[in-house]
């Protein structure tokens, strides 16, 4: 299991509140999910969700330095890209 997968509720809320603050800002509805490629235990994907429809998957790194981080920050520049 990666570390993307295996975050604490402090972390977890965190990521929450980014998804709310970008449902806010652009009036849409978002989610996430995190997932792994079929057939490839070792890569792990952020599924970018709005209203309903899963945008192109972005490939998270093996070793993160921070989860929360990064997942905040792939969520917000898909916000810049498409908004």
């Amino acid at each position: 299991m990666s570390e993307f997968e295996n975050l604490s509720d402090d972390e977890k809320a965190r990521v929450e509140a980014k998804v709310d603050e970008l449902c806010h800002r652009t009036g849409r509805s978002w989610a996430y999910s995190i997932t792994k490629a079929p057939g490839q235990a070792t890569k792990t994907f952020l599924e970018i969700i709005i209203d309903g429809k899963i945008a192109q998957p972005v490939e998270l790194p093996d070793e993160p330095h921070s989860c929360v981080e990064i997942l905040c920050e792939e969520l917000d520049k898909h916000a810049k890209d498409k908004f």
